[in-house]
């Protein structure tokens, strides 16, 4: 990179316009001085130069960076050097290695002091292209071989910048300047050269570009620039800028407006220097080049644009007197030109002598011609120009159009009495209606207004743009016997109107009302079907009311009453919504219910002219009107457990009085409770609640006092009584009000070392919520029965064997099943159970039951018979101690099941039946279930399930109608209850709990006064068999079946599992362990895992089952329960059921 140069000083700027040059040159009488090119030299924006001094060392550097976008118009190179003898000058140069000749532009022939020639030369390099925009272009000059010394180079580049114009002048030759030659001799000074130019009205810049050689540095040398008559001076700017014996410098002129010149002469100064400093300075001038801006101006053309594309076409006039205005600013906002012009010559215009700027180019619209006034869309009406120094932008056109065509519309509003959307003769029009119209363009709005019909319904809009319009008339404006609509004429009109239409279609018209009814009859419905059959005669002077809404906005209210046949008739109507209703208050008495098959009001869309007639009202006699559904529900089971489980005292009680007597007490705490009734309980009793079983002792604490109602709620709180607990024991005593009498006592525990609940009923007090002293608050949920027609329930065990109770008779079912089927909770040496022969049993056999434990002996007629017969599969049978004379069973019981009988034995079985050993409805011994049993403590216990039944009893009469009394409620298990009276629109509710041990439809009925007044329900109630019980191992476990109950585990998954014996598998899952998958293989004989593959009789204590490596460890020792189906059971800690394998069955060890 080549250092900047380093000017001392500059000149002031001159601004922008440019012109030609006029030249002084001579030569041929021996004087030198500079002169115009003998080449072209080409237009352009402005100059790039720069130079290298070349005395010392080739090649030197020329840089010329050219800036990006503009157009490299021409590069001119310049070289100059000193020899001995005239014209041996070198004329050849190496430019980048490319050999270049030039021209030569003066050689030395004036003698001089010195003996010394020099010579300059000129090559135009432009077709090198070694000079381009947007690069550093650089040039290296070299190959210059001269006698005495090679002074340097320079280079000029002619650039276009694409918009403004410069006028570029350059005189090239070789002028010479020493002050030490005589002051007549020509080479003492340089001639002047004066640049010549056109001036302008304002300020511009103008740059000077000077080669100059031989100046040498530290030699005192002057430049006097010349503008306008005042000269400017500048010293030492000409020292080897360049390099040794080279300048080259471009220097900005402040150029006046008016001044047309300027001149430039390089001066080798009269001082004196002394020798040891170079001497005085020498100067060798070779070129000089001058760029000023010419002013800029703007035009062009006002035309007419027929067709409307922003375009001037061939037959398209230019529009002359047309004012056109101009404002130009500077950067700062100032004004610096400001103009107006009138177009002529075909509508030109054209500003001139303009600074650059921002500029703003509007047309007066004022000035246009009438014929073409119109703005054309595309087509600005002001041009913005950035015009540049020297722009000439001749593209500021504006174009109009002539005015379009003018519209009109219009025609007629008319009373289109035979409705078919035509004026024809004897159809008025209608004066006075105000009709709007509104007219758009691209632009928007172009017309809005409205007019009132006159001279027979006429209307006209007229000088209309073109565009879209709309019509529309007003019809609150249209009178009263002339205002409905026709189908076939609109209420508006869209209409796109070209220039010059005139639409006169745009008729409306109305018609009169068409005239509509309502009607019909008010008839005695006797059957209630809402039908008029032969007999139901129609009811007189009922009143009927109508209230309607026209389609116009009119309300309409009218009110008639029914003729002799029951008949109403509202005509005369206009069309609207209407809606129809009788009054129920004024139905005769010997009709006065309204039928449940008619309504009592209609909704009518009434179209115009339509004769509705079917708005029938119909009463009937009174009936029964009552309503009964039947539902059945499956009670819930009341809560289990213990509350006070869970740690802390009770110290809040929060009960339900249910005024129910003790023998709803439903609770654990057997021998803890007590509960006795003295009356029956009230439905608005008082209540009080004390630690103490007399109400009346003075000392008692008292947790609750207060009138409390039927269904209401009551707190007992310690902190009532001073105390931050209750004592072990409370007692509730209600009374039938305060002072009363004393009509129920309870007693109860509330220390918590008895269970106590929410749900626990003691008397008349149901626990819905405690308190515990650890602030834990226990609530009874809120429950609904789910009711339903139709229930579905699970027939559940009966306990047939308290502690040392009597059996009489056993009811039994055959079931054909094997030994295998057992289900019981007696001990295993209790129970014996032997199948012979091929296995299932038939559907058909003899059975014997007996107290004998041989069969032989049975046989042989010995022992007591309890049952013998036929049986067939499913079928039941009784088991009766009566049967033998005696009073209950023996302490054993044998069954013998035969093929038939006197055949084969095919089953024999022993089971307890002393009480001894637990028993229940349910338990499965083989081939028998026991279904039902007859005892002496327990009474008679079955196979059953408990089902609620509600009844729900509903008089619908309308308010005003007949109650209904003594409704009696009866179901297939008998009375449920009498309701003394039900007023129109009461519900009562019913409810009865029952066991069945059979699928029952459960028929119920309602009857009441006045008679006959009876309604029926049914409701069904289906039976499934409980689900046997877990089969309990009883020996060692040598097989099993688990299911994986745990979280999934993804795959691959190894499982193995170990019996404590040696037995093991092991299961190799690619898929993963997924929650239920069951675990069994054909290897292992269906079994998860079989002792008997491993050769072993049995698991051991022990079983391990390993996931991944993680252990759990069950125990299969049969010391703790293992069930099936049920949770596989934990070896520790022992029991416990697993939360990862459940049992689905098991095999023992034999």
């Amino acid at each position: 990179m080549k250092p900047p140069k380093l000017l001392c000083n500059t000149l002031a700027t001159l601004a922008c316009l440019t012109l030609g040059l006029n030249w002084q040159y001579a030569h041929a009488d021996g004087t030198e001085e500079l002169g115009a090119p003998s080449i072209a030299i080409a237009t352009g924006s402005g100059i790039i130069e720069d130079g290298v001094g070349l005395r010392d060392s080739q090649p030197g550097l020329i840089q010329l960076p050219v800036p990006a976008g503009v157009e490299v118009r021409q590069v001119l190179l310049y070289w100059q050097g000193g020899h001995t003898l005239p014209g041996s000058g070198d004329d050849s140069v190496t430019v980048n290695g490319f050999n270049v000749t030039g021209t030569e532009i003066w050689d030395s022939s004036i003698p001089n002091p010195t003996g010394r020639s020099g010579n300059a030369f000129r090559a135009d390099i432009t077709d090198l292209e070694l000079v381009a925009p947007n690069q550093p272009n650089n040039l290296m000059i070299g190959g210059l071989s001269n006698s005495i010394k090679n002074n340097g180079a320079g280079a000029i580049v002619i650039y276009d910048d694409g918009r403004g114009c410069s006028d570029i002048q350059i005189f090239d030759g070789l002028d010479v300047a020493y002050w030490k030659f005589e002051e007549d001799d020509p080479l003492d000074s340089v001639v002047p050269k004066t640049f010549t130019f056109t001036s302008a009205p304002f300020d511009r810049t103008a740059e000077l570009t000077l080669f100059v050689a031989s100046v040498a540095p530290n030699r005192p040398n002057q430049l006097d620039i010349t503008v306008g008559g005042s000269t400017t001076t500048l010293n030492n700017v000409l020292n080897d800028l360049d390099g040794p014996e080279w300048s080259s410098l471009t220097l900005p002129v402040d150029v006046p407006a008016g001044a047309t010149s300027v001149t430039v002469e390089p001066i080798s100064p009269e001082i004196a220097v002394p020798v040891e400093l170079g001497g005085a300075a020498s100067i060798v001038w070779v070129a000089g080049a001058f760029s000023i801006p010419k002013p800029g101006e703007i035009g062009d053309t006002v035309f007419c644009d027929f067709n409307g594309n922003g375009i001037q076409d061939g037959a398209e006039p230019g529009l002359d007197n047309v004012t056109v205005n101009l404002v130009c600013r500077d950067d700062t906002g100032n004004t610096v030109a400001q103009a107006s012009a009138q177009t002529s010559n075909g509508g030109k215009y054209l500003f001139i002598d303009l600074p650059p700027g921002a500029c703003t180019v509007t047309v007066d619209e004022n000035t246009l011609p009438a014929d073409c006034n119109e703005p054309v869309p595309g087509c600005p009406p002001e041009r913005q120009v950035d015009l540049a120094p020297g722009e000439s932008y001749l593209d500021a056109d504006f174009c109009f159009a002539p005015p379009p065509d003018l519209g009109r519309i219009g025609d007629t509003v008319f009373c289109d009495l035979n409705r078919n959307g035509i004026q024809d003769p004897g159809e008025a029009g209608i004066d006075g209606v105000r009709v709007s119209l509104f007219c758009f363009d691209a632009g928007g709005l172009t017309f809005g207004g409205s007019m009132v019909t006159s001279n027979g319904g006429v209307y006209l809009f007229e000088d209309l743009l073109p565009g879209l319009c709309i019509v529309t008339v007003d019809e609150t404006t249209l009178p009263d016997d002339c205002r409905q609509r026709v189908p076939d004429c609109p209420t508006s009109y869209q209409i796109d109107l070209g220039p010059g239409d005139s639409i006169l279609t745009a008729d409306f018209c109305f018609a009169p009302p068409l005239r509509s009814s309502i009607g019909d009859t008010v008839f005695c419905d006797l059957n209630g079907d809402g039908n008029q059959d032969p007999g139901e005669e129609g009811l007189e002077g009922v009143t009927v009311d109508l209230q309607c809404v026209t389609a116009s906005g009119q309300f309409v209210s009218l009110s008639t009453t029914t003729d002799a046949d029951g008949k109403y008739l509202f005509a005369g109507l206009e069309d609207g919504n209407c809606l129809v209703t009788v009054n129920v208050s004024t139905a005769p008495s010997s009709c006065p219910d309204p039928s449940p098959g008619c309504p009592t009001r209609y909704t009518v869309t009434l179209a115009a002219g339509e004769s509705f007639l079917d708005a029938d009202f119909c009463f009937t006699v009174p009936g029964c009107p009552l309503d009964l559904q039947a539902f059945c529900a499956i009670p819930e089971a009341p809560p289990s457990g213990n509350d006070c489980d869970d740690g802390g005292k009770p110290v809040e009680i929060t009960l339900v009085y249910t005024a129910e007597d003790c023998s709803f007490t439903n609770n654990p705490q057997e021998g803890a409770s007590e509960c006795t009734d003295l009356g029956a309980l009230p439905t608005d009793a008082y209540i009080l609640v004390t630690n103490k079983e007399d109400p009346f002792d003075g000392g008692a604490k008292i947790w609750f006092s207060d009138p409390v109602s039927e269904s209401g709620t009551f707190v007992m709180k310690a902190s009532n009584g001073g105390k931050d607990k209750f004592d072990s024991n409370s007692y509730i005593h209600v009374f039938d009000g305060p002072g009363g009498a004393l009509k129920q006592t309870v007693k109860f525990h509330t220390s918590c070392s008895k269970p106590l609940s929410v749900g626990d009923q003691f008397g008349a007090g149901l626990i819905i919520e405690m308190v515990f002293d650890s602030g834990r608050t226990v609530t009874l949920p809120d429950s609904q029965p789910d009711l339903r027609k139709k229930c579905t329930v699970t027939l559940q065990p009966g306990v047939i064997c308290p502690d040392g109770d009597d059996i009489f008779a056993l009811d039994l079912v055959y079931t054909a099943e094997d030994c295998t089927n057992l289900f019981h909770s007696q001990d295993s040496g209790k129970v014996e159970c032997a199948d012979f022969g091929p296995m299932p049993l038939p559907d058909d056999v003899y059975i014997i039951v007996t107290d004998e434990d041989k069969v032989s002996d049975v046989l042989d007629g010995k022992g007591k018979i309890w049952f013998e017969g036929n049986v067939s599969v499913n079928d039941p049978f009784t088991a009766s101690a009566a049967n033998a004379g005696d009073d209950k069973l023996s302490s054993s019981t044998f069954i013998y099941v035969f093929d038939s009988e006197g055949g084969n034995l095919r089953q024999a079985i022993e089971f307890h039946t002393s009480c001894s050993q637990p028993l229940q409805t349910g338990d499965q011994f083989g081939g028998i279930v026991i279904f039902g049993a007859d005892t002496k403590d327990a009474g008679t216990v079955s196979l059953g399930a408990e089902v609620e039944f509600v009844y729900i009893v509903t008089n619908t009469a309308p308010v005003g109608g007949a109650s209904v009394s003594n409704v009696v409620v009866t179901d297939s298990y008998g009375p449920v209850g009498i309701i003394p009276s039900l007023a129109p629109g009461d519900v009562v509710q019913l409810e009865r709990v029952v066991t069945t041990n059979e699928n029952v439809t459960n028929t119920v009925s309602a009857s009441g006064d006045p008679d006959p007044c009876e309604v029926t329900d049914s409701v069904m109630v289906t039976l499934e068999e409980p689900p046997p019980p877990p089969r309990l191992c009883e020996n060692a476990i040598s097989a099993f079946a688990a299911t994986y109950v745990g979280p999934p585990v993804a795959g691959p998954v190894t499982l193995t599992i170990s019996g404590s014996n040696g037995a093991s598998v092991s299961y190799n899952l690619p898929g993963g362990l997924a929650t239920g998958d069951t675990i069994t293989d054909g290897s292992q004989n269906g079994w998860t895992i079989d002792s008997v593959v491993s050769g072993e009789d049995k698991l051991g204590s022990k079983t391990t089952l390993t996931i991944n490596g993680v252990d759990e460890v069950i125990h299969t020792s049969c010391s703790a329960v293992f069930a099936a189906p049920a949770p596989a059971p934990l070896d520790d800690p022992k029991g416990d059921p697993s939360l990862l394998w459940f049992v689905e069955g098991f095999r023992e060890q034999n």
